[in-house]
């Protein structure tokens, strides 16, 4: 405990330089962890979206880079059918809109006799019937920030549809949609007969072997579709792979900076002392105890960096996920474990940041640094 009361002392020496290295790390862990939770949160509510309507399995254009821009026949479904162990297929028109009001909504055309339309969870109204062509479903994120109910009114690219009911979804994606039947969303955004993509129901989603296979058979009889489990829409989503891409990078930067604060900190710190780290020399201190005594100064300062930084990192993703543009098109992902990654991260920062000063300390010849001023 003694020991460490040397470094502790030390970093006290000088108070606002400490301050401001910590604080620029802090703020460095803090980004860190904001881009790495948006990239997980924006995957995890895709799959969470299919996963609470009970889809095992997607269908989607081949050359499709994003979701959106993909394009099908929607009697593609017929051929999909007809394959050993699937129970129901569905296509899904999906389109992105963006209201008057500034709001971005996600449309979806479902149809009529859809599987989907059974997993349907309602707060309030009905379900859509076959001849409801003017009507919509809504979630409750779309419902609080226009402020309607069931029986008010929603206009949409210059036509009025009746909101039927309010759904009541657990994942965060499918309470920011608005759902048709896929005949009126078709007509509405000029696609007539097509289909974003196709969801699929297996009869033994359980069975890992069988459903290989069936996602086998499926990509080879239909070539220009590629079809993907539910858990692995993140994984080859080309805009998320990207978006993973530049969060790595971005955050690969920001610790980069963060290495520097601790190492330009510690070598002014190194330099100030090289009298006090000669007559450490001289009384007979290794050279291993002065590394480890610089060392411990850069862990110090990594540990409370880590700590404010995720306090800080948690907080502005809270203000971030309520920002109207993106509120309901992720779900935010922090937990334990994230940061206990941070943590050795930081760590590692910190010693790496200090193995220099610490180094450059112990080169000192005693009788100089005795003789510094």
């Amino acid at each position: 405990m003694k020991f460490l009361n040397i470094p502790l002392r030390n970093l006290k020496r000088r108070p606002l330089r400490t301050a401001f290295t910590i604080i620029g790390i802090s703020i460095a862990v803090s980004s860190v962890i904001l881009l790495i939770s948006m990239s997980r949160g924006i995957e995890k509510a895709w799959v969470n979206s299919l996963t609470e309507r009970n889809v095992h399995m997607l269908g989607l254009g081949n050359e499709t880079i994003e979701i959106l821009t993909s394009t099908l026949d929607e009697n593609l479904k017929t051929k999909i059918k007809s394959v050993q162990g699937v129970k129901n297929v569905s296509g899904e028109l999906i389109n992105l809109l963006r209201l008057k009001q500034g709001i971005h909504l996600i449309q979806r055309g479902w149809p009529k006799n859809s599987f989907l339309w059974s997993t349907v969870n309602l707060k309030e109204g009905d379900l859509l019937k076959p001849g409801d062509s003017n009507k919509v479903l809504i979630g409750q994120t779309v419902s609080r920030k226009l402020n309607v109910k069931t029986g008010d009114s929603i206009t949409m690219l210059n036509k009025i549809f009746i909101v039927n009911g309010i759904l009541a979804p657990a994942g965060t994606m499918n309470n920011s949609v608005v759902i048709f039947h896929l005949e009126t969303l078709q007509k509405l955004i000029n696609k007539k007969k097509k289909v974003t993509e196709f969801h699929i129901q297996l009869n033994q989603p359980d069975d890992l072997k069988k459903v290989n296979e069936i996602q086998s058979e499926l990509n080879k009889s239909l070539q220009n579709i590629v079809f993907m489990q539910t858990k692995e829409v993140g994984e080859k989503n080309d805009v998320l792979i990207i978006f993973k891409n530049i969060t790595w990078t971005t955050s690969l930067i920001s610790l980069i900076v963060a290495l520097f604060f601790i190492l330009n900190t510690l070598l002014m710190s190194v330099s100030e002392r090289t009298k006090e780290i000669g007559i450490l020399n001289a009384l007979g201190w290794s050279r291993n105890k002065i590394i480890i005594m610089i060392i411990t100064e850069g862990i110090i300062i990594s540990i409370i960096a880590s700590i404010f930084g995720y306090i800080l990192g948690v907080i502005s993703l809270k203000w971030l996920v309520q920002l109207p543009r993106l509120d309901g098109f992720f779900e935010p992902e922090v937990s334990d474990y994230m940061f206990l990654e941070i943590l050795l991260v930081t760590l590692f920062l910190g010693i790496v940041g200090s193995l220099y000063p610490a180094l450059k300390a112990v080169r000192l010849n005693p009788v100089d640094a005795l003789n510094q001023e």
